[in-house]
């Protein structure tokens, strides 16, 4: 039961939850829970149902929150703001006011990372072969173990993304230039720390 669980973690809502009513106000719960308290949250893929449902607004997010959309999602999350989604640099510099303090990962053939502090970096330094099911699900993840070492916010989502786009650089090179799965990005994680530290 939400009452009973003791919050002191990062938090990662949404890969594999799926679109019930159910897990939506089981979401809505989990954020508002997270939102009395002030660490950080990841929210991706079935965690943005309660804001495509217009049930939760940006604001009503825990502030240390994390978004991690891809295209599609974004621009159901921003459905009601009108944006150039064919400009998703402008797209993101529209919605920083909105975002309030909070991160943004919009993932993509370059990846956009909108900062605490509204600060933009773009990140193309990943090959195509990283578009394949289950691969935000891995950088959220990533994401998460950053967080719980101690990385701020900002900094999570920026490693975490460099880091995802390089495992498919140096699998690229290393094992095949037309696929990769979720478990192969996994598997080359560790290699991949290794060559940047």
């Amino acid at each position: 039961k939400i009452k009973e669980l003791d919050i002191d973690n990062p938090v990662l809502i949404g890969p594999g939850l799926g679109e019930s009513e159910e897990t939506r106000k089981f979401t809505i719960k989990m954020l508002k829970k997270i939102k009395k308290g002030s660490h950080p949250c990841i929210i991706d893929a079935s965690g943005f149902e309660p804001l495509y449902s217009k049930e939760l607004k940006i604001k009503d997010l825990p502030s240390k929150t994390i978004l991690t959309p891809h295209l599609g999602e974004f621009k159901r999350i921003f459905s009601e703001y009108d944006l150039d989604f064919d400009n998703p640099i402008s797209s993101c510099e529209k919605i920083s006011n909105i975002l309030d303090g909070r991160t943004l990962i919009l993932k993509g053939p370059s990846t956009i990372i909108m900062t605490s502090n509204k600060k933009m970096l773009i990140a193309n330094n990943s090959k195509s072969i990283l578009a394949t099911a289950g691969s935000g699900d891995v950088l959220s993840g990533m994401i998460l173990g950053l967080l719980s070492k101690g990385y701020d916010m900002d900094k999570a989502s920026i490693v975490g993304v460099y880091v995802h786009g390089l495992i498919s650089n140096i699998y690229y090179k290393k094992v095949s230039k037309h696929s990769m799965s979720a478990i192969d990005i996994i598997n080359y994680l560790p290699k991949t720390l290794n060559e940047i530290f």
